[in-house]
């Protein structure tokens, strides 16, 4: 064992032996103290062990806010009931076990040997360019005959009820496609600069209709994160901007009470916003994390075992092919406790720490640990390491919130988009030496 994973492993495990004890003494405001100081001494860890724009980093930091709220929700149930605050700690004592375990894992393996290719572009970046301008101006079309182009004339009731699965299709191939091309002008052709933000603008333009006319922000701030940590393996990016990124991502939250609303509104909505309810978690959609556990628990004593994790590979198959599949928790879940918004086509955010457990009861997080720290192992600095990094971001950041079968659908079709445009736009070769 190497001396970071022996440190690493020593902290979680002190840490979450410490909290074991609080929580069975009932020492609940305790509890609650050591959690917040032991996810920060976690944190400033995995920083400074793998940079805060490392893959196996970025996925860690996008699951903290989940952790954050479920923390601030116990100040808020210590008010009115026991039973919430207790159930709710046992949230925050089986997440903490998940990020102790994978700081462990994430200093204890070593990266995965991959192939040393050489990429060559086949095609010139202003092809590459003018296809991707294309496929977005059509996304754009099919979102002003869908919906609307005007900021604020679509409400989340309407995305609902207007669902089609063919713009659902295409806008995760647009996203897909988005990967590749970020990965092409930035690792392959090496574009940075003021000349990196012309050949990002259809990428812009493609995030600003979901930012501005859909509502959605996460994958969108994904790829953005994915542009970051792409120019940052060939040249390390000034501290300065990394604090923008984190500025934009709180102006992102506090957008969640303005969209799907008139821009003229704006003004009227942000004089009356209570701050300390926006920057709220638990009235975020981080919230739904703690909601999910509740809820959960409210009904069940214990965890009603369910192999989840082996159903995945049966839900990725067409229901034309085959009807009976079963369906992932996160739907099963609205179907049984939220039955209107589940009938209305609508849905919530999960509890990946809550399916975890539902495969492998108490040890379902340090399983789910090392699932996410394996698939982080295949990122190096080599063209072809950059891209599996981008990949991996893709599909695992904020995964505190999906069920296995979200990531792994994702992935399957990321990969697939992503393989073809590979083939059509790279020379694929064997390179001499790979990245580090």
């Amino acid at each position: 064992m190497n001396r970071l994973a022996f440190i690493g492993g020593v902290i979680s495990l002190v840490m979450i032996c410490l909290l074991w004890l609080l929580i069975s003494l009932e020492s609940l405001d305790l509890f609650i103290n050591v959690s917040i100081v032991s996810i920060v001494l976690l944190s400033l860890f995995q920083i400074k062990k793998s940079g805060i724009l490392s893959p196996s980093t970025i996925v860690f930091v996008t699951a903290l806010p989940y952790f954050l709220t479920a923390i601030f929700n116990s100040y808020i149930y210590r008010d009115y009931s026991y039973f919430l605050e207790r159930t709710n700690a046992s949230l925050i004592f089986y997440t903490f076990i998940f990020f102790g375990s994978f700081i462990f894992f994430d200093s204890y393996f070593s990266r995965v040997k991959i192939p040393n290719l050489n990429f060559r572009k086949k095609l010139s970046l202003n092809t590459v360019f003018l296809f991707y301008s294309i496929i977005v101006f059509i996304y754009i079309s099919m979102v002003a005959m869908l919906f609307s182009l005007d900021i604020g004339a679509v409400s989340r009731a309407d995305i609902y009820k207007s669902k089609s699965t063919l713009f659902d299709v295409y806008k995760l191939f647009v996203y897909s496609f988005s990967v590749f091309y970020i990965w092409f002008v930035v690792s392959v052709e090496q574009k940075s600069g003021r000349a990196l933000v012309f050949w990002l603008l259809p990428l812009i333009l493609f995030s600003a209709t979901d930012i501005l006319i859909l509502g959605d922000r996460k994958l969108a701030i994904i790829l953005f994160v994915i542009c970051a940590f792409a120019v940052n393996v060939h040249k390390r990016i000034n501290p300065i901007y990394i604090g923008y990124g984190f500025v934009f991502g709180l102006l992102m939250w506090v957008y969640g009470y303005l969209r799907n609303t008139s821009f003229s509104e704006w003004g009227a909505i942000l004089s009356e916003l209570d701050y300390g309810t926006a920057f709220s978690p638990d009235k975020s959609e981080f919230g739904a994390f703690s909601i999910v556990w509740n809820d959960y628990f409210s009904r069940y004593s214990s965890v009603q075992m369910q192999p989840t994790y082996l159903e995945t590979f049966a839900q990725i198959i067409p229901t034309f092919i085959f009807p009976s599949r079963p369906i992932s928790p996160s739907v099963n879940f609205v179907k049984e406790f939220y039955p209107d918004i589940y009938n209305s086509g609508g849905g919530l955010a999960f509890n990946a720490i809550l399916e975890s457990m539902m495969n492998f009861n108490i040890f379902g997080p340090i399983v789910f640990a090392f699932l996410i720290v394996f698939f982080s192992k295949f990122y190096n600095k080599s063209h072809f390491g950059v891209l599996l990094g981008a990949i991996y971001i893709f599909c695992f950041s904020f995964t505190l919130r999906n069920d296995m079968i979200s990531n792994l659908r994702t992935f399957f079709i990321l990969s697939v988009v992503v393989s073809m445009c590979i083939l059509i736009f790279c020379r694929v070769g064997k390179s001499r030496s790979g990245g580090d």
